[in-house]
Order: structure tokens, then C-alpha cells, then sequence
């Protein structure tokens, strides 16, 4: 082969590789017709009427959630990394429309953190420095936080519940984590009312890993 030759040939292998398929990102799930899907991670969601979904950042996550993926991925990726850089917001589903949450509305927050290889027994591990900020939160919660291992779509999870006693009412929350393509995946739904959570719980029955 003349060099002339071997140097298109490079370069037509180097243009097919540029746009060549892309490889999926923790974050880049698809909302579409009623549905959410996330390739990197390969699960998916159904959004029933009366919620509303969004794509969020980050920062806009619940405080029990964001506290679990800043332990996760405290020790989940090179050295060097960025925390920030370890966790991604994936989807959050609410049905409040007033920007108050009422007596039967439910939010749901998806996330995800890195942290390597690990079994479902260490990604409940995690949830017990939750329940450490719990109690150090609100004492009187304390005795009512469990964790248990359970299914929800065709995965093994950890599952954190507890309910708060604030000025304003209760608030029921449950978390569920999993571990999946080298992270944690969190999904944690909140409420006012054990009807708010039965509600969210109707849509995390949905997911499908």
C-alpha cells in the first residue's frame, strides 16, 4: 500500500470514529411520550397524568439525597475528581401545583453518584450516615428510620424510610439505591401524607432496570 493510500485509509478510520455512535452519559436521559429512559444506566420510568417532569441539576436535589451522594462519591472516583463532578441529577417528578407541597402531593428525585464496584450490602451500608444526619436532625425520627433490602424493577435495593415531625407537619420520606454501571442510583420520594407517598410509590413501582 503507498503511503498516500495508508494515509487516507488513517484518516477515514479517524472521520468514521468522530461520528461514530456516541457514548451515552450518566445524565443525558430522554423524556418522551409519558416516559423517562436512561441508556447509560439502562432504566426506565413511566410518568402517569398529573405529574410534571424535568431534567434538574445537581443543586436542586433533596438534602437526604444530596448528603447520600456526597458519601457515595466520596470515595467512588480518581483521585482528583471533582465531587461535584461524581453526581448527576437525572430526573425529578412532582405533582404539586401551587409551589407548596399539599396534603397529597408526592416529589420524586432520581440521581446517580460514582463510586466503583460495589454489592447491594455496601450500597446499604451507605444509608447509615444518613440516619446519622437524621437523628442529629430530628431525635424523635430516629427510632422510625429503617433500612431494609428489597426489588423494584428487576433490581436489588436498599431502602431508607423515615418521617419527620416539623413545625409545618410530617413529611414521609423513602429513599431506594441501587447499584448500577458503576454508581449508586438513588430515588428518593417525599411527602406530607402516607397517601402522598403510596402515590410516588405507584410511579417507582414503574421503573424497569
Amino acid at each position: 500500500m503507498s503511503l498516500r493510500l495508508a494515509a487516507s485509509a488513517l484518516a477515514g478510520a479517524a472521520l468514521l470514529l468522530a461520528c461514530g455512535p456516541r457514548v451515552p452519559e450518566p445524565a443525558r436521559g430522554e423524556l418522551k411520550d409519558g416516559a423517562y429512559r436512561n441508556e447509560f444506566f439502562r432504566f426506565g420510568l413511566a410518568i402517569p397524568g398529573g405529574w410534571t417532569a424535568q431534567k434538574p441539576s445537581v443543586g436542586s436535589l433533596g438534602g437526604f439525597t444530596k448528603n447520600y451522594l456526597k458519601v457515595t462519591a466520596a470515595g467512588g472516583a480518581p483521585e482528583g475528581t471533582p465531587l461535584e463532578r461524581r453526581m448527576h441529577g437525572l430526573l425529578t417528578l412532582s405533582t404539586v401545583a401551587s409551589g407548596l407541597l399539599g396534603a397529597d402531593d408526592a416529589m420524586i428525585s432520581v440521581s446517580a453518584a460514582e463510586m466503583g464496584t460495589r454489592s447491594i450490602r455496601e450500597v446499604e451500608d451507605l444509608l447509615h450516615p444518613i440516619k446519622a444526619v437524621l437523628a442529629a436532625m430530628n431525635p424523635r425520627a430516629a427510632p422510625k428510620t429503617k433500612t431494609r433490602l428489597t426489588g423494584l424493577g428487576g433490581a436489588t435495593c436498599a431502602v431508607l424510610e423515615t418521617k419527620l415531625r416539623l413545625k409545618e407537619g410530617e413529611l414521609h420520606y423513602r429513599i431506594y439505591a441501587t447499584a448500577r454501571s458503576g454508581h449508586m442510583i438513588a430515588l428518593e420520594a417525599v411527602a406530607r401524607s402516607p397517601e402522598g407517598l403510596a402515590r410516588a410509590e405507584t410511579v417507582l413501582r414503574s421503573v424497569k432496570f
